[in-house]
């Protein structure tokens, strides 16, 4: 069976509804590869650490638990960052 441009042209025009669903399951298997191999900030984490000069950050609740990271670039980082 060989199909060409204008039979495909028609079953596009016939099955609209299909091709629409089609459509959204492509674009969204798109997204997620797209989030699956992206860099994570996360990823480089020890590297920020020592490029932005950060230093422990200790709770105020007196507890001495490591909570934060505080960096140079004037921004204080949380714990969750460095949990792998």
């Amino acid at each position: 069976m060989v199909f060409s441009f204008k039979s495909l042209l028609t079953y596009v025009a016939n099955n609209r509804g299909f091709c629409f669903i089609l459509l959204i399951f492509f674009i969204a298997i798109a997204g997620l590869l797209r989030l699956q191999f992206r860099t994570q900030v996360d990823d480089n984490w020890d590297e920020f650490i020592v490029e932005h000069h950060c230093q422990v950050a200790k709770s105020k609740g007196g507890n001495n638990i490591q909570s934060s990271w505080l960096c140079d670039d004037g921004n204080e980082y949380y714990r969750w960052r460095q949990q792998r």
